[in-house]
């Protein structure tokens, strides 16, 4: 057909309009090999058009850049600063055993898919190569990296300390995370922001000798590994592992005893592990940290740093389970770095033992707690809470408690019990510094013998005073139990040199062993004595009070039976008497002693009188109402 002039100039125009527009980008995906420009074994850099198949840099929009075999020796392809940044795909498919497939990341790299670093035989090897590079580097995998058998991830660390970092979820599964030695005069840390799940393969901080001891790796996310093993290059250094997220499962076969384990987040945190952390638990930033220990109690040293300028909210550790100090372990305590001090130059640090038991027994210092003020510069005051927040009656076991040290001012909460355990001679001072509840105890529970009791002091009121076995003496100026104080059966407790005071006061009566009291000259205060019978009473005489009541006191306002039987005693000038169970009880203040004897039982004769004076009364009454 014959095109009119009109047509002509509009089909012209279309044409020129077309070429004047710009070219769409490219849709499709490619896949884009490794060839060395021609020599795939060789190395070289990325952004070299020629070292990849169709002399095409891959790029994002869909493109992979495979990394294929490599099949002698070491081939290292830089991701070099004339690289993009980004790709879509990285793949790597080494088969051959003894070679290594090495990228060397020395400029920022995002990649937006999954990753798997692994070989079938030989090694591939990502480094994130900040020690050739003269600055900091960070690896993103947007979807994810999964460290496979034969798979190694090199986290950088220049001389200068300048770190190779990596962003994204991180799987180990049968290979191996490294963070790379520094002769670095400080410690450096790597840093992995994301996840991390591990079920096998291996973590290693390489601090070896000639290189920077204290090499760390900080995950800022949520920890879940659950196999596979952690461990340092060189023995006797401080290594560390932090944790940042809020739940973590810490499970591996193997955790070095060199490295530390640090929960570091603004916020609580919790820990479940098999593990006995033979390097330390430091515990820091602000909120409540949770640790649980599965397969066992055993930890090593607890130590804190609160991070928080509030005076109201510090670093807490809170039980998740009973948790025992290993032997020769230093006791918990404040550090004496990265204190982040109150308007008032304090920190507030905290122990909620939530229903379970902290054993401390075991630990440095002769098994003795004393929760101290940080040596830091700067902190005046480190106050120390010791809470329960359990639905049952939690506590602290140790030799001995020392609250009275300078500069900290320690806080018994409710239902606390502090335990001590020590033997002969050993002291504890609970002190005069902050509140203790009425419902927290003090429990001596050791084997000290009376001529070298245990020894217990105290500034302030405390709540119960209970004690369990050996000998315990009161010492200092005074000493008030608001919770009253009880004696079991074979202990002592001596209060013949200090003024003692409480509410009410129990002594254990099992058969013919009992708690014993020992008074002397020191005036006492207490309104109610109870003998509570936790075996059936056996005829004798218990001294109980070994010098009687004596001192500046007054006798108790009342004295009672619990336990089997339950009675109220009647006094007249300080001899108290009652039955109950078919026994008569006797209590003397002026000798201190309880005689127990069997009630009197009346003679046949006896009975037969009553009887016949029984038969009268009723013959009696039965003529009265026969004439009604």
């Amino acid at each position: 057909m014959k095109a009119y002039p009109i047509q002509r100039h509009l089909l012209g125009a279309l044409v020129a309009l077309a070429a004047s527009l710009p070219l769409a980008p490219r849709t499709f995906a490619v896949t884009y090999t490794w060839d060395g420009n021609g020599t795939p074994d060789a190395g070289g850099n990325w952004s070299t058009a020629a070292n990849w198949t169709s002399d095409h840099v891959p790029v994002n929009g869909g493109d992979t850049a495979l990394l294929d075999d490599v099949t002698t020796g070491t081939r290292t392809i830089i991701y070099d600063s004339g690289a993009t940044g980004f790709t879509s795909f990285v793949q790597f498919n080494q088969t051959t055993a003894g070679a290594t497939n090495l990228l060397s990341i020395r400029k920022n790299f995002s990649i937006s898919n999954a990753v798997t670093l692994g070989a079938t035989a030989g090694t591939a090897q990502i480094t994130v190569d900040s020690a050739n590079t003269g600055a900091a580097v960070t690896l993103t995998a947007g979807s994810g990296l999964t460290v496979g058998s034969n798979g190694i991830l090199l986290l950088g660390a220049g001389s200068t300390g300048l770190l190779g970092n990596f962003t994204g979820n991180l799987t180990v599964s049968g290979g191996t995370v490294q963070a790379q030695g520094t002769t670095h005069s400080s410690s450096v840390t790597n840093v992995i922001t994301g996840n991390l799940t591990m079920s096998s393969g291996a973590i290693v901080i390489d601090n070896t000798v000639g290189t920077q001891g204290d090499r760390r790796i900080t995950i800022t996310g949520d920890a879940t590994v659950t196999g596979g093993t952690i461990s340092s290059t060189r023995s006797g250094t401080s290594g560390m592992l932090t944790l940042q997220g809020a739940t973590n499962t810490f499970n591996p076969v193997s955790f070095d005893s060199d490295l530390i384990l640090t929960l570091d987040r603004g916020g609580d945190q919790s820990i479940t592990t098999n593990q006995a952390l033979g390097g330390g638990v430091l515990l820091r930033g602000s909120g409540v940290k949770t640790v649980t220990r599965t397969g066992g109690s055993t930890v090593s040293s607890i130590s804190f740093i609160d991070g928080n300028s509030s005076s109201s909210v510090g670093t807490t550790l809170k039980l998740g389970s009973d948790l025992t100090l290993a032997s020769g372990a230093v006791q918990p305590f404040a550090t004496n770095f990265s204190q982040t001090t109150d308007t008032s130059s304090a920190i507030q640090l905290g122990i909620d033992t939530n229903g379970f038991t902290l054993d401390l027994s075991a630990g440095a210092s002769s098994g003795v707690f004393t929760p101290a003020n940080s040596t830091q510069a700067g902190v005046t005051t480190t106050t120390w809470t010791l809470s329960n927040s359990g639905a049952t009656t939690g506590g602290f076991k140790a030799n001995a408690f020392n609250l009275s040290s300078s500069g900290s001012v320690v806080n018994v909460g409710s239902n606390v019990i502090l335990r001590a355990t020590g033997g002969n001679g050993t002291a504890s001072n609970l002190g005069s510094s902050g509140t203790f509840a009425s419902t927290a105890s003090f429990v001596y529970d050791g084997g000290a013998a009376a001529g070298t009791p245990a020894t217990l002091t105290s500034g302030r009121t405390i709540g119960s005073l209970i004690v369990k076995s050996g000998a315990l003496q009161i010492t200092g100026s005074s000493f008030n139990a608001a919770g009253g104080i009880t004696v079991n059966s074979g202990a002592l407790l001596d209060f013949s040199v200090q003024t003692v005071s409480a509410t009410a006061l129990t002594v254990d009566v099992a058969g013919l062993t009992a708690g014993q009291i020992k008074t002397g000259t020191s005036a006492y205060n207490y309104n109610a004595l109870t003998f509570n019978l936790t075996a059936t009473p056996v005829a004798g005489t218990l001294d109980l009070f070994n010098l009687g009541i004596g001192g500046a006191g007054t006798g108790p306002a009342s004295v009672t039976l619990s336990g089997l039987y339950s009675a109220s005693l009647s006094g007249v000038s300080g001899v108290w008497t009652g039955t109950a169970g078919g026994f008569d009880f006797s209590f003397s203040e002026a000798t201190g002693d309880l005689t127990v004897a069997a009630s009197a039982i009346p003679e046949p004769s006896t009975f037969a009188a009553l009887a016949g004076l029984a038969a009268l009364g009723l013959a009696a009454w039965s003529r009265r109402h026969a004439r009604g």
